[in-house]
């Protein structure tokens, strides 16, 4: 009987899981019936000569309104980061629709990693389990499918970093972007358009379920806290965390590199769906002892936020498309079929999935 139990439960919180993403793709159908373009997450230059660093929003936070959350949207301070002043109170409440009921770290809360010299300082965003898809490595996209990748934009997060010349990504559905207008407090630089999805709104990923963040899952199992699986970076002090899950962070974004099933959960394998939830902390930039920078196809993966599809389902994940309707996506989904659905514009011919 206790199985039996068990499965009914865990079938109603699938069921509530994709209640929330319906929720979510209805909040930027509406978003985009409004200004005419999608929302996308913030993250400005600060390290470019002649530019000032602006605050960091995330798509998530600009949905706000639509999740009848008005209060919070209309309290929070776009002029300053997430994790500043008023703003970290508001980012600490959990929002149901952004929570699945499966996620054991549901409304965990998330914070900015340690720079340098600091160390970690917990309690600052509820987490999310679902994050916007904003790109996808082109080494990976040329690697599994065969040709140039269409449609490149240049990431953020590396030209605030002032890296240079900065990495590029394979458009997603939620590019990301790096100006923020001061009379609408929305991106002065628009948002795709339904029109600019010519794969069809129905053929592609708009939102991933990316659960069990800020902390690192690999097959079910969570890296480190005295679990067999443990990282091979022993000069990192955050081995088990990921530089992503808050909602109101635009580092919970998602970037797809694929994944694999070894023990450290390294990110580039060929595996699309749960098998890991991102990638540890191991970036020069946020190790106090120094790390190792790790690179997958010459892109850097923990640095600049990182997520990959991954849930607590059995056998697959939750995904809501471009045309609001949600699917349950079978792990075992071939990598470049995944890959196809999730561009845009790639021209692929995906047919049933």
């Amino acid at each position: 009987l206790l199985p039996a139990v068990q499965q009914a439960r865990e079938a109603a919180r699938r069921t509530q899981c994709k209640n929330n993403l319906k929720q979510i793709a209805l909040a930027f159908h509406n978003f985009e019936g409004s200004y005419g373009f999608l929302p996308t997450s913030l993250r400005p230059p600060s390290n470019v000569a002649g530019s000032t660093e602006q605050s960091r929003v995330s798509v998530l936070t600009d949905l706000l309104p639509y999740l009848e959350q008005d209060n919070i949207y209309r309290s929070y301070n776009k002029a300053i980061n997430w994790n500043q002043g008023t703003n970290i109170p508001l980012s600490q409440t959990r929002i149901p629709a952004f929570q699945c009921p499966s996620d054991p770290n549901a409304g965990v809360l998330d914070t900015a990693p340690p720079g340098s010299t600091g160390g970690y300082v917990p309690g600052i965003a509820s987490t999310t389990a679902y994050s916007p898809i904003y790109g996808i490595a082109p080494g990976v996209f040329t690697q599994l499918l065969g040709r140039n990748p269409p449609d490149l934009f240049r990431d953020p997060a590396s030209v605030y970093a002032g890296e240079n010349p900065p990495y590029t990504y394979v458009r997603g559905f939620f590019p990301k972007n790096a100006t923020i207008s001061t009379s609408t407090g929305l991106q002065s630089v628009k948002g795709a358009q339904f029109r600019d999805v010519l794969d069809g709104l129905s053929n592609t990923l708009a939102i991933a379920e990316s659960a069990g963040r800020p902390f690192v899952y690999v097959r079910g199992r969570k890296l480190g806290g005295g679990n067999a699986l443990t990282d091979t970076d022993a000069s990192s002090t955050n081995t088990d965390r990921l530089n992503s899950g808050g909602w109101s962070r635009p580092a919970s974004d998602i970037i797809l590199f694929g994944g694999t099933t070894a023990s450290n959960g390294v990110l580039g394998g060929t595996v699309a769906i749960n098998a890991t939830n991102g990638h540890n902390l191991r970036g020069l930039n946020y190790s106090p002892t120094g790390g190792i920078a790790v690179t997958i196809l010459g892109l850097p993966v923990g640095i600049h936020g990182t997520g990959a599809p991954y849930s607590f389902h059995t056998g697959g994940a939750q995904f809501a498309l471009g045309d609001g309707s949600v699917r349950f996506i079978s792990e075992n989904i071939s990598f470049s079929l995944f890959i196809a659905l999730a561009t845009p514009a790639g021209g692929e011919v995906v047919g049933e999935f």
